[in-house]
């Protein structure tokens, strides 16, 4: 502490002092919010592109059937369906990262079911 002929003047300071570090800890904390919002929208509420979830599933049918993909699949009216919906992403975010995790026409099965 410092001496001064005026006591209010350093009462002020000490104040202003003391202002500075809450706001710099309120701040320090808004950004933490930030963070992990980012990280909460990028680890699990981001889904596969539609484009990646219908070439997958047109790579297992052709791998069970062994036909031609173009012939036991119709890519454009799956990436149509496959579009995210306005309101249950996180539902949907499981279905496509199963989807594209799947193996088998089986596993793709069980993802229907909300496997």
């Amino acid at each position: 502490m410092e001496y001064s002929a005026n006591p209010g003047a350093v009462a002020a300071k000490e104040r202003d002092d003391h202002v500075k570090t809450v706001l710099k800890l309120l701040g320090a904390l808004v950004g933490l919010v930030v963070v992990a919002v980012v990280v909460f929208w990028v680890g699990w509420l981001r889904a596969p592109a539609p484009e990646a979830v219908c070439e997958h599933m047109g790579e297992l049918a052709t791998k069970e059937t062994g036909a031609s993909a173009k012939k036991v699949w119709d890519q454009a009216a799956c990436v149509k369906r496959m579009q995210p919906p306005e309101f249950g992403r996180l539902k949907y975010v499981k279905q496509m990262k199963c989807i594209v995790g799947a193996e088998s026409m089986d596993g793709l099965k069980s993802c229907e079911k909300g496997g």
